[in-house]
């Protein structure tokens, strides 16, 4: 870049001796060719001055492409760590029944309640706290709501009902 920008600089120089060359003649012949001389350096210059002008651009759109694609890369190196920072706070844990979830791991103030999420969804990256929707006979079904996956917490039993018994008071009454 630097010798193009060279050659333009002694192309000027050369442009401003061929106009002091032609100030400097009186005979009209020597005049116009001197003019014809001056008028084929400057087309050249001009020349050279478009294609400087397209490289330039092409570099400017160039750089504007790599600074896009370095924004982009940081940004995902941002979410890497942060997601970093949030797996540091989970254990894989045993529910029994060959079930696991991940555990979070409160710290001292931290107000965050204790929660279990979804084993397929932290290994794709993401967080999905797992939802109680109901109990099976083995334990609580836990529901992701992100991946639709249902785990069974084989250490969270239904609570006992105790059976409720109806006093019969009349004939009527077990109707």
């Amino acid at each position: 870049m630097f010798a193009e920008f060279s050659a333009v600089t002694s192309g000027i120089k050369t442009v401003v001796d061929l106009a002091m060359a032609v100030v400097g003649t009186s005979r009209d012949a020597a005049v116009a060719a001197k003019t014809l001389e001056l008028h084929s350096v400057a087309f050249g210059l001009n020349q050279q001055l478009l294609d400087l002008q397209a490289r330039v651009s092409a570099l400017q759109n160039e750089n504007s492409e790599l600074k896009r694609e370095t924004q982009e890369l940081r940004d995902q190196l941002r979410k890497r760590q942060e997601w970093e920072e949030i797996k540091s706070r989970y254990q894989l844990a045993d529910l029994g029944g060959g079930s696991c979830a991940y555990l979070y791991l409160s710290v001292d103030g931290d107000q965050t309640p204790a929660h279990k999420i979804c084993p397929a969804c932290y290994e794709a990256g993401r967080r999905a706290i797992l939802q109680k929707s109901g109990y099976a006979p083995q334990g609580a079904i836990l529901k992701c709501l992100a991946c639709a996956a249902e785990i069974i917490d084989h250490g969270d039993k239904p609570p006992s009902i105790a059976p409720i018994r109806v006093r019969k008071t009349s004939k009527w009454d077990a109707y």
